[in-house]
């Protein structure tokens, strides 16, 4: 349906059409009156022309038509050219001939034998009068261009055109303000009326005149006064309340008995981003979670308070202590649930958990080979000397497990709490990977290893010397631990503005790709049995990604079972 038109687009275009009409019928009159006036102003101009020249020529009796041509001519004004014609209408000029059949159309006419005739011929206007002399009569002919006359019409036209143009505009505007000032109170009022529905409440009308509009518009003020009021008072406690929700670290949900979301705060909002605006939709479309769902069913069955612990699976699992209470609602009984992340708190106790199982069973080993041994001693071994100092050395050795334990977890202690600032400071990455080789090259010469390097870049970069040479000392340890006899192992380093990354290469057997995104963890190991009796304590790899990360980097491994494996620090320089 084609929206309504208004009272300007209803009346204006007819009263401006028909006025315009009416301006372009009488401009179209004037106009062919004046071009009328025009031509008859101009015949006349060139009778009284032609009789001056007859009245001239009656001076001269004794001399015939043929000799006046010239004597004529001298006569002519500007503009104007005469042409003379036996009486036979022979023209005198032989350019004049063209005229002589208009010239013998025109001589029965009894207005030329009053002596007087006009016509127009050939974009030419055209006066004829009888010439007599002594001795010969003929006939003298005025003619005259039209070009002028046409330009005075033409310009004529214009002028009026302008005047139509310029007057339909008048009419245009001055009818425009005349409406403007009839139905501008009335556009005021709609205008008012539009903003009050959309909520714009502090504007105010003032119409002076008519009376009934301003009356109209008092009432439409006042009643927009009262409403601005009430709604304010409304949204204060609702901003409030929004302000409560809001600063609220726990997530609300309030849904209705049919399971629909009414309301949600931000918190819950950052719960479930992949939704734009939950609100109105059904609580299963936005968590799929059967616990869930079970507990708002329950607390809408039995009207009591409910609570429990349900996971949230994710990319990354989510762990949410969930309080669920009734709500009295207009149509019907809602639930109000309370969402508590706790993933922190449970990944924490699960890390707490593996911590102490991990070093309770590391620390075990070691401290029950001493206990025995030294139980061994204590029963008589120790009485027997070459006896003696073998279990010795394995306590000793025990022992020395356990302080490397202890030394690794006070460093990656002190690491990961990171209390003084990191002394950031110029040193050379060839200087570091030499005092690492100072003290693996042993250990790679009994096993036959061969070590390399390969440098690319400056050698001079921005790091803590210390820590980046104890994480290169662990790669480096491991890459030959781990490396069968006669295998190699490559350091390369690449230095650019941007970063320096630190690349250990191996020949070893390799880590499946499963293990590879568990490699860095506290005590995590391949293989138990192996590891421990090649001496690891299963920290260096976590030292090496801590490193990493308190210098802005990061730690990484690529690996191939049984081509080898790139264990790669990566630092932003």
């Amino acid at each position: 349906m084609a929206a309504p038109k208004s009272i300007q687009r209803f009346f204006l275009p007819s009263l401006v059409f028909s006025l315009a009409l009416l301006l372009f019928a009488v401009g179209i009159a004037a106009f062919f009156t004046l071009r009328s006036h025009r031509i008859e102003d101009e015949f006349r101009l060139m009778e009284a022309e032609a009789a001056l020249i007859v009245e001239a020529l009656g001076c001269l009796p004794d001399e015939p038509v043929d000799s006046l041509p010239q004597f004529v001519r001298n006569m002519a004004s500007d503009g104007t050219r005469i042409s003379v014609f036996h009486d036979s209408f022979v023209p005198l000029v032989p350019s004049d001939r063209d005229l002589a059949d208009s010239l013998r159309k025109i001589i029965g006419s009894a207005e030329l034998r009053s002596g007087r005739s006009t016509f127009r011929l050939e974009h030419a206007l055209h006066v004829a009068r009888p010439l007599s002399t002594g001795v010969s009569t003929g006939y003298l002919l005025l003619s005259r261009s039209t070009g002028a006359v046409t330009r005075d019409i033409r310009n004529t036209g214009s002028a009026l055109f302008a005047a139509f143009v310029l007057l339909t505009g008048a009419i245009t505007v001055l009818s425009y303000r005349t409406f403007f000032l009839i139905v501008n109170p009335v556009r005021e009022l709609v205008a008012s009326a539009s903003q009050y529905a959309g909520g714009a409440l502090h504007v105010r009308t003032t119409i002076w005149e008519p009376a009934e509009l301003t009356v109209l518009s008092d009432t439409m003020n006042t009643m927009a006064h009262q409403l601005d009021t009430r709604i304010r008072s409304i949204e204060d406690g609702r901003n409030e309340l929004d302000a409560i929700l809001a600063g609220m670290a726990e997530g609300l949900i309030l849904v209705d008995s049919e399971n629909r979301i009414r309301r949600l705060n931000r918190a819950a909002a950052m719960l479930f981003p992949e939704s734009a605006d939950p609100r109105g939709k059904l609580l299963l479309d936005l968590v799929r979670n059967i616990g869930l769902h079970e507990i708002v069913r329950e607390t809408l069955g039995s009207g009591v308070q409910q609570e429990r612990t349900i996971p949230l699976y994710r990319k990354e699992t989510l762990f949410l202590q969930v309080h669920a209470g009734p709500v009295p609602m207009d149509d019907g009984t809602g639930v109000l649930l309370v969402l508590n992340d706790i993933t922190r708190i449970q990944r924490l106790e699960s890390i707490r958990r593996d911590f102490v199982a991990n070093v309770s069973h590391e620390l075990k080993t070691p401290i029950t080979s001493i206990q025995g041994f030294v139980e061994t001693l204590a029963d008589g071994a120790v009485d027997d000397p070459d006896q003696a100092r073998h279990f010795l050395k394995i306590i000793a050795k025990h022992t020395g497990r356990l302080n490397a334990i202890i030394e690794d977890l006070l460093q990656l202690s002190r690491i990961e709490q990171n209390r003084e600032p990191l002394q950031i400071e110029p040193a050379r990455i060839d200087e570091i990977v030499r005092a690492v080789r100072s003290v693996t090259d042993q250990k790679a010469l009994e096993k036959r290893i061969s070590v390399t390097e390969e440098a690319a870049g400056s050698p001079v970069v921005r790091v803590n010397a210390g820590l980046l040479e104890r994480a290169i000392a662990n790669l480096v340890d491991n890459a030959i631990t781990y490396t069968p006899p006669e295998g190699a192992v490559h350091i390369r380093w690449d230095h650019s503005a941007d970063s320096i990354r630190i690349s250990i290469a191996d020949t070893g057997p390799g880590i499946p790709l499963p293990d590879q995104e568990r490699i860095f963890e506290r005590f995590y190991r391949l293989d138990q049995a192996r590891s421990r009796e090649l001496g690891g304590t299963g920290l260096g790899l976590a030292i090496v990604k801590h490193v990493a990360l308190i210098h802005g980097g990061h730690a990484s491994v690529q690996s191939i079972v049984g081509r080898g494996s790139t264990f790669i620090i990566e630092i932003p320089q």
